[in-house]
This record gives C-alpha cells, sequence and structure tokens, in this order.
C-alpha cells in the first residue's frame, strides 16, 4: 500500500495500491514509479535545501504539501506520431504509445481512451484534452495546416471527433462547427474550463481549451486556499502581477487589492482575463497590460505593495530591473514556479534588491516526477 499523507492539515489523504505502469521504462513521464510518496518528499526537500544553501538563503523549514499520488491531471497534453499517442521514449527518442495513464483523472482517462479510437491520417502533430468545470469534454488540435485542410475536406474524422468532444485547432484556437452540412472553423469561444478560488468560494475561469493553466483542478484548488490561508489579514493598496493568464492567481487576491494590475504576454489570455475580471465584478479596480515584459524592463514598482511573480519556465528575464530605481519598492512578493533552474536566477535578483524568504512550500502537482511547484513568499529585509 501506498499511504499518502496530507502534509496541509497532517491527516490521511487516501490509501490505494501502488501502481505498476507498464510503460515506466520506456516513458518518460514519470521518473518515480516504485518509489512511495515519503520517498519522493525526501528527494524533493533535500534538493530545495541544498539548492537554498547554494544560495546563502536561511529560511523556515521546507514544507512539502500534497494533493494526492495519481489520478490529478484534467489537462492532457501528447504527441501523435504514425499511429502512436504519448511522450517521447526515453531511450529510442519515439513516441511511445501509452494506451494508459495513472496522472490522469478517471474521467479523463476515458476520455483519452475513447479519443485514441480515432486514427488520424497525419505523419505527427500535438493535441490537448481538458476536462471542464461541468466535466464538459474539449480537445484541441495542434497539426499543420495543410493536414488541417485535408482533414477539413475528408470530414470523417472531424465528425467523428466531434461527437465526443468540443473542438479547437490550430494556434489561433479556432472553433470546430458544423454549418449547413460543412466543416467549418469559426473565432475561438471560452467556456469554463478551469476554476480557482475567489472571495473564499471555488470560482470558474472562462478560457480556452489551448489556454495554459495548472494541470488539476482539484490540486489548483488547495494551492488557492493556500495563498487564501497564508494572506488572509492583508490588503494591498496596489497589487501588480506577473504572469497573469487566465486570472488563476489574481482572483485570490482580487478582493484584497483597492488596485490590481496584471501583465503577460499573451494576447488571447488576456482577453479571458479580462472576461473573467468582469464575473467578479470588480473590474472596475483592475487594469491589464499585455507586453514582452520579459525583455522590456520599463514598469515602475514604486507605487505598487505586492508583486505576484508567476512565469514561464524561462524565469522573470528583465522584469525585476526597474526595482533597482523604485523609491518605494513592494513590501511583499509572493515568487511561484515550476522550474527550479530559472527560480534560483530570479530569487538572486529579490535578494540583492533587498528581500528576504519569509516562507517556502514545495507544493507536489506533479508526483511521481522529478518536478515540483515552488511556493516561495518573500518581505523586504527592512520590515
Amino acid at each position: 500500500m501506498l499511504r499518502l499523507v496530507n502534509l496541509v492539515d497532517g491527516g490521511i489523504l487516501n490509501l490505494e495500491s501502488q501502481r505498476d505502469c507498464p510503460h515506466k521504462t520506456h516513458c518518460q513521464g514519470c521518473q518515480f514509479l516504485g518509489q512511495n510518496l515519503g520517498q519522493q518528499k525526501d528527494f524533493k526537500i533535500k534538493k530545495m535545501t541544498e539548492t537554498l544553501a547554494k544560495l546563502g538563503l536561511s529560511s523556515p523549514q521546507v514544507e512539502f504539501i500534497s494533493p494526492g499520488d495519481f489520478a490529478l491531471r484534467d489537462r492532457l497534453d501528447f504527441v501523435y506520431e504514425e499511429g502512436r499517442f504519448g511522450l517521447y521514449d526515453s531511450h529510442q527518442g519515439r513516441i511511445q504509445d501509452l494506451d494508459t495513464c495513472g496522472q490522469l483523472s478517471p474521467e479523463l482517462l476515458r476520455f483519452y481512451l475513447n479519443f485514441r479510437k480515432i486514427s488520424w491520417p497525419i505523419k505527427k502533430g500535438s493535441f490537448r484534452l481538458r476536462l471542464g468545470v461541468d466535466g464538459q469534454r474539449g480537445v484541441w488540435l495542434d497539426f499543420a495546416n495543410q493536414d488541417i485542410k485535408n482533414l477539413l475536406e475528408e470530414q470523417t474524422h472531424l465528425r467523428s471527433l466531434m461527437k465526443m468532444a468540443f473542438v479547437e485547432i490550430g494556434q489561433k484556437s479556432k472553433v470546430l462547427v458544423n454549418r449547413d452540412g460543412k466543416l467549418k472553423l469559426v473565432d475561438p469561444e471560452m467556456k469554463e474550463w478551469f476554476e480557482t478560488r475567489f472571495q473564499g468560494k471555488n470560482f470558474p475561469l472562462l478560457s480556452y481549451v489551448s489556454s495554459f493553466t495548472q494541470p488539476s483542478r482539484k490540486a489548483n484548488l488547495i494551492l488557492g486556499e493556500i495563498l487564501e490561508q497564508h494572506y488572509a489579514n492583508k490588503t494591498f493598496r496596489k497589487t501588480l502581477e506577473f504572469g497573469a493568464g487566465v486570472g488563476n492567481l489574481s482572483l485570490i487576491f482580487l478582493n484584497q487589492s483597492v488596485h490590481f494590475c496584471a501583465v503577460d504576454f499573451d494576447e488571447q489570455g488576456g482577453i479571458a482575463l479580462k472576461e473573467n475580471f468582469k464575473r467578479t465584478g470588480q473590474e472596475e479596480k483592475t487594469e491589464i497590460a499585455i507586453k514582452d515584459f520579459q525583455r522590456i524592463a520599463n514598469y515602475d514598482f514604486s507605487d505598487c505593495d505586492f508583486l505576484i511573480l508567476n512565469p514561464p519556465r524561462s524565469g522573470l528575464g528583465e522584469f525585476l530591473k526597474p526595482l533597482s530605481y523604485s523609491l518605494n519598492r513592494p513590501k511583499d512578493i509572493f515568487l511561484m514556479s515550476c522550474f527550479l533552474e530559472s527560480w534560483q536566477k530570479d530569487v538572486r535578483i529579490l535578494k540583492e534588491k533587498g528581500y528576504s524568504l519569509q516562507r517556502i512550500a514545495l507544493f507536489d502537482q506533479f508526483p511521481q516526477t522529478k518536478h515540483f511547484e515552488i511556493l516561495s513568499f518573500w518581505q523586504l529585509s527592512s520590515q
């Protein structure tokens, strides 16, 4: 038996038999199959502790928070290649055909198995499957333009797909519809594909199937509750968020902020974010800026007292550079990252700018893998 402990409150989260994945010797998705959660926890805490020592950072004990061991994901990103569905084989450099995956929620696994029944007449492409808040199914196909054109003309495969899911196609996330007996691609349409926390309750988020979100709604809601508890007694004059996406972290802090500014580089995500702000009834105190803030370091931080930093894998880039010129720096910073290498570069800058690490937690939303989400809480050292 694999004993799972929810280290948020110390209670047992789940008890189930450890699964012996038939693809573990070839699939590169999981690195820790065969190790129990305690072993995985020890490895990740040790890695984080060594990193903090290397950076010369002192902090309270590294926390480890587990939302579960398997079956967390409501979003799946796989590659299709010549009849195979899955991830790259860690030995042969080709796609390992995965006819099951213990990381998927039961409903997403059922969806995936149905999707696998379609044999696509293309050489290679990628796809995303997603379950929405009310169980709706969505799929995003990222195929070559010529393959899309051929599929629209052929129709049979796409019609089979439309029977099982809402369909988006291509980089512009066009929606597949049937009009007058013909398949056509029309403008993108947002639906409630994800959810976060707002005013202490679960709150559905509009997005596209293709939008970037965390992989698990269940884990994400636990993450939201952690942030709510940590900042429960705080109010902020102005909050600035880097990497706002569709508003996953934004809405958690919106109620506590007199003014909220969200910045990102993704125009499509900005459209969804604006609609999600509207749905809260607090849109009047928000603003959204879409630019490449990783490279354009021109933001004035002097009127902000709270920074939320949720960068991509590449990190914050030049975003924090203007902190050197701000007379009144933000007092509180929350930095979340799933990539340890870029996190180290970013926190070196925070340390140089006079911030001290108050709390650090590893949120284990990628169980059975070497990856983890880093939740780090910072304050100006002069406080």
